[in-house]
């Protein structure tokens, strides 16, 4: 996948276009070395992050329309996916990309992640999972379980050779925004800074690339909501 769900997602129906198969034997080319209701899974987590993109730029309804109308015929609920074929309009699919096109215009969408940054990425997550691995109960237990959760999965993104970069994004902004948190209950200063400092190190992936339009919001809109629930 890249960072683009709607670039990828218009790729998969244009895939799905070529077989001139059945739905679940287009799936299946469209799988390659994987089942093919993984392939179906991947098709639907790129439509679903670009309704939530296309949503989060204000983008009208006509555009919406057309991401519901892709959903639908995507699902197939009323249809025996071996016997029917699925196809999608070539112009509609061109419209996917010209969403995708207006959402990056509005820095919407994650900077391609470089090898120097992902390293230092996981490097900083690795070295919170170290501390909330051994840290004291004197922090509240409930922010510390889901802030390990959260940097497990995003270690498990990082593990793979093609990242999705959107749900890394949101993921790892969580992680940072988590830990601001328990930071204030860390009595030893230089563990606090240390803590502290891997999420720079988050925020300087995501948010300094893309300082301007909605992008910085929707991540400090998350962090925000985080903080609050700590």
């Amino acid at each position: 996948m890249s960072n683009n769900p709607f670039e990828d997602l218009s790729s998969y129906l244009e895939s799905i276009n070529a077989s001139y198969e059945s739905f679940t034997p287009a799936l299946t080319h469209l799988a390659e070395d994987i089942q093919w209701f993984d392939s179906h899974a991947q098709v639907m987590q790129s439509l679903l992050e670009s309704k939530e993109l296309a949503r989060a730029s204000g983008a009208d309804k006509a555009a919406l329309n057309l991401l519901d109308e892709i959903h639908q015929n995507l699902l197939l609920r009323t249809q025996n996916w071996d016997d029917t074929r699925v196809s999608f309009d070539d112009l509609k699919i061109s419209m996917i990309r010209y969403i995708g096109k207006d959402v990056a215009s509005r820095g919407l969408l994650p900077p391609p992640l470089t090898p120097e940054a992902r390293v230092a990425l996981q490097d900083a997550l690795e070295k919170m999972q170290d501390y909330v691995t051994r840290v004291s109960s004197s922090l509240p237990e409930n922010s510390l379980g889901y802030l390990r959760y959260l940097i497990a999965r995003c270690l498990d993104l990082l593990k793979g050779e093609d990242v999705d970069l959107i749900a890394l994004r949101a993921l790892s902004t969580q992680v940072a925004g988590t830990a601001l948190g328990l930071g204030e209950h860390i009595q030893d200063e230089n563990e606090r800074n240390e803590l502290w400092s891997h999420c720079g190190t988050i925020f300087r992936t995501w948010i300094i690339p893309m300082l301007t339009g909605a992008a910085g919001n929707i991540i400090a809109v998350g962090v925000q909501n985080m903080m609050l629930g700590s």
